[in-house]
């Protein structure tokens, strides 16, 4: 799902890409594909970025669609981005499939892959983009460099396994907002899931990484400042009535918001803002009635997919 001033995207479960007005809840338009899918649409501009698997064009993964009308700019080789993507100059660089996991640039105005390079199952994890380089995953833990224009900086014969054009990896999990590298050892002291997937959320002056269950609030110099225990937030809500909330587990968790003030994240069902100066919750919305499979927080408005009735709601938050 994805917003902009006007209006509000999402694939649904029907083969197909809807627009909706956000101010009436109308329907602007529609777009129908040949597939499904859980992988959001992104916004440039006045286009949108969507998966669609027509089998009658060859070679098509995805397509540019016109936000205003929605028809077809133009069909794309390669997914929708498995990564939030970056742009430069009127050019895309994300991690797709194209062919195989890939890192590319691809030009929004000339319709063309400018380059790209194999990185295997890094594909899903986030890039680092900087003003003069991009710091990508080669799978796993290692991590390499490279120019915007795809030449693979650093010296060093420490080479990427599985993806052999990769000369020069240096080993670590994750990099912070200031560039510390977080190493295995880090994940495992404050990360007791392994298997969990980490959400990550960065600002300009703190990084933000969650599973369902712990939240950490990291500083400068990869400071933790919070360590923050969901389970103590959310076993511990009332209703209006002053009952216990019943927690219903859900596969969906995520950081939607993050400021130097307050972070905004879901987790089984429950929408918590959590104080970046405190560590605490100060406030929580249960989300239960609406079953959230996808959401976006745009102002005060919350945008959600139900994961059982596959509807678009929008929510008002106090």
């Amino acid at each position: 799902m994805a917003v902009d001033a006007n209006s509000v995207y999402f694939v649904a479960n029907d083969y197909a890409v809807y627009a909706f007005d956000k101010a009436t809840g109308k329907q602007n338009w529609k777009c129908t594909t040949s597939s499904k899918s859980s992988r959001a649409p992104f916004v440039m501009g006045d286009t949108l970025l969507a998966g669609l698997f027509n089998y009658n064009i060859e070679n098509t993964q995805s397509v540019l669609i016109h936000t205003k009308t929605g028809d077809t700019i133009a069909s794309l080789p390669f997914e929708t981005p498995h990564t939030r993507p970056h742009f430069k100059n009127n050019i895309m660089y994300c991690t797709t499939i194209y062919n195989a996991g890939q890192i590319i640039a691809y030009d929004l105005k000339k319709n063309t892959v400018l380059w790209d390079r194999f990185i295997a199952h890094g594909v899903d994890t986030q890039p680092v983009y900087l003003k003069d380089k991009i710091i990508a995953n080669a799978e796993g833990d290692n991590w390499f460099e490279l120019s915007y224009d795809n030449k693979l900086l650093g010296k060093c014969n420490n080479p990427a396994p599985f993806v052999e054009d990769i000369t020069c990896v240096e080993n670590y999990r994750m990099l912070t907002h200031d560039g510390k590298k977080l190493d295995a050892a880090f994940f495992e002291k404050y990360f007791s899931d392994e298997y969990a997937a980490l959400k990550t959320y960065f600002t300009g002056n703190n990084t933000f990484i969650m599973n369902y269950k712990t939240l950490l609030v990291i500083e400068k110099k990869a400071k933790v400042k919070h360590n923050v225990n969901i389970d103590d937030i959310i076993y511990n809500l009332t209703d209006a009535e002053g009952q216990s909330i019943e927690i219903k587990f859900s596969e969906y968790y995520d950081i939607l918001k993050a400021d130097d003030a307050s972070v905004w994240f879901i987790t089984n069902n429950i929408l918590v803002v959590c104080n970046i100066k405190t560590g605490k919750a100060t406030k929580t919305y249960n989300l239960t009635p609406w079953q959230p499979h996808q959401a976006v927080l745009d102002g005060n408005t919350l945008w959600l997919i139900n994961r059982t009735d596959g509807q678009l709601y929008g929510l008002t938050l106090n």
